[in-house]
């Protein structure tokens, strides 16, 4: 998935860490680090799964934007 082409508007309320890495462009691990450590705001439910919503994409897709220019 490319950000330059994604609506985050378009995505279900939550994703996984391993979709939220395929979109940014960064590990699955780095991801799972980041929740863990919370520096990546995200929900855990139960002991292993992690969500992360998709008002936290679009916040980090602008992040992006803005790094970029």
């Amino acid at each position: 998935m490319n950000t330059n082409t994604l609506d985050p508007e378009r995505l279900p309320p939550t994703i996984s860490p391993k979709q939220y890495a395929a979109i940014m462009g960064c590990s699955h691990g780095l991801v799972t680090k980041q929740l863990r450590e919370g520096t990546l705001p995200g929900c855990k439910i139960g002991k292993k799964l992690w969500r992360i919503s998709r008002e936290v994409v679009a916040q980090k897709m602008k992040e992006m934007e803005g790094r970029r220019t």
